[in-house]
């Protein structure tokens, strides 16, 4: 169930697992990418370029490589009441590092958390950490615009949805305003994760 590693071992082991939705977009440049006719409209014009930039910094500047959480992921619905998914394909996976990349992404997209529904996502970023042994919370960041309590979720069925496990995973989290993507101020909280200074 997990996205593939592509590109070798990591030069800092350390990870930024990214959404797209409220993280590389904003409201300000869904304004711009809604002028912007159909016809000639391209799929990576719905990222907002000044967001997308902040996250090439963030790996830029901490050696990170980006791991894919986000819901685009899915080829299908991701039920909350059904464990296993179908794996993300290396199609899409592909199509999405392409996408990142024209929208000017170069840091390096070496997989994706298992298909697990957004309402599980610590879960699936707890999952990914385990398949790929050695990597430790102080390792990771988590860009995402739902709130911690959304990477704390479990679901048992027939219990419904209670809080379980994955605090840890939450307390990596940086969260973004749906409105306005990944902002500079997002941006220092995510070096100072890392451990590193802002401007430093």
């Amino acid at each position: 169930t997990f996205g593939g590693r592509f590109g070798g071992k990591p030069r800092t082991g350390r990870y930024v697992f990214l959404d797209f939705d409220g993280v590389i977009t904003s409201a300000e440049h869904g304004k711009v990418h809604n002028a912007i006719p159909v016809e000639d409209r391209r799929d990576h014009d719905y990222f907002d370029p000044a967001c997308v930039e902040r996250v090439q910094r963030l790996c830029d500047l901490s050696g990170a490589e980006v791991v894919l959480s986000t819901s685009w992921k899915h080829d299908e619905y991701v039920s909350d009441a059904v464990d296993e998914h179908p794996p993300v394909t290396p199609q899409k996976l592909q199509y999405l590092r392409n996408l990142l990349r024209e929208a000017g992404l170069t840091a390096e997209v070496v997989g994706a958390t298992p298909n697990i529904s957004r309402c599980r996502r610590g879960r699936a970023i707890a999952l990914w950490m385990e398949r790929y042994g050695g990597v430790t919370l102080d390792k990771i960041v988590v860009l995402d615009d739902l709130p911690a309590s959304y990477l704390t979720r479990e679901y048992t069925p027939g219990q419904g949805k209670r809080v379980h496990f994955f605090r840890p995973v939450a307390s990596r989290l940086v969260h973004t305003k749906t409105e306005d993507g990944f902002t500079e101020r997002d941006l220092a909280k995510a070096l100072r994760k890392f451990g590193i200074r802002p401007g430093g």
